[in-house]
């Protein structure tokens, strides 16, 4: 029974020195983004506060909305 014991402890002393120098040998992982566009710039609406892409937001007077019943929802105020 000691006998298993160590073999299996030297097993394990062996595959985490393994892994340990695989981790140093290889190179630092990236993650990448998988949207086409890339970064966009983000605006949040004076409304609900939903963050729209820029382009997409709905503009009264340089204040950006989500969508044209915001818009409309806060010229009634």
């Amino acid at each position: 029974m000691g006998y298993l014991f160590r073999l299996f402890l030297l097993a394990l002393i062996v595959w985490l020195i393994w892994r340990f120098v695989q981790g140093l040998l290889s190179p630092p992982k990236t993650r990448s983004v998988k949207s086409g566009s890339g970064s966009r710039d983000m605006v949040a609406c004076a409304h609900c506060g939903l963050h729209v892409p820029r382009d997409e937001a709905v503009y009264l007077h340089s204040t950006p909305y989500c969508c044209q019943a915001h818009l409309d929802a806060d010229r009634m105020k």
